[in-house]
């Protein structure tokens, strides 16, 4: 799958959100940053394990995207380039989603990744790894980050990370414009 083809599948599935009225516009200075969401869907979608991280993105003006938002079609064309298999289905779909992202950052793209998961062991750990080095890869050098969600996470904690990594993201914005 192309950068190009990528680029065009969140360009579509943006202009299919509601547009927010001129009053909301106006209220928002910044221009709406698009965050992928990747990790286990209990964990994206359930709004008392993710300490609903979805609301607060959107809340500061961001478009979530989930590995849920990429049709079944797109995912089975992803390429995906790796000395070994990954056994488990999810974490299989989630790093086929997060290549086709990755593939379609840029201009008018996506401006940052955010892995989620409950563990630092497992399946998780040997994700964010893969994750990590992808992203941080030559070709790539995305936004990413990575946050593991457990007993000791407090809804501050994670609603200033997450405010950290959105300011970043608008700085390097404003910094590659000038």
């Amino acid at each position: 799958l192309s950068r190009c083809q990528g680029a065009a599948d969140i360009r579509r599935f943006v202009e299919s959100q509601e547009i927010p009225s001129a009053k909301e516009h106006q209220l928002t200075t910044k221009p709406a940053l698009k965050i992928v969401l990747i990790g286990y869907t209990y964990l994206i979608f359930d709004d008392f394990l993710s300490l609903n991280m979805s609301d607060y993105l959107r809340k500061n003006g961001a478009i979530v995207f989930t590995y849920k938002s990429v049709t079944q079609e797109v995912l089975n064309k992803v390429r995906v380039n790796l000395t070994r298999d990954i056994y488990w289905e999810e974490p299989f779909w989630m790093f086929r989603a997060f290549n086709h992202f990755l593939n379609s950052v840029g201009e008018n793209s996506i401006d940052g990744i955010i892995y989620v998961t409950s563990f630092s062991c497992g399946p998780g750990s040997y994700m964010k790894e893969l994750f990590d080095r992808r992203a941080r890869a030559q070709e790539y050098r995305v936004n990413f980050m990575s946050l593991v969600i457990d007993e000791h996470t407090s809804e501050t904690g994670l609603e200033t990370r997450l405010e950290a990594f959105l300011d970043m993201i608008q700085r390097r914005k404003r910094r590659a414009i000038c």
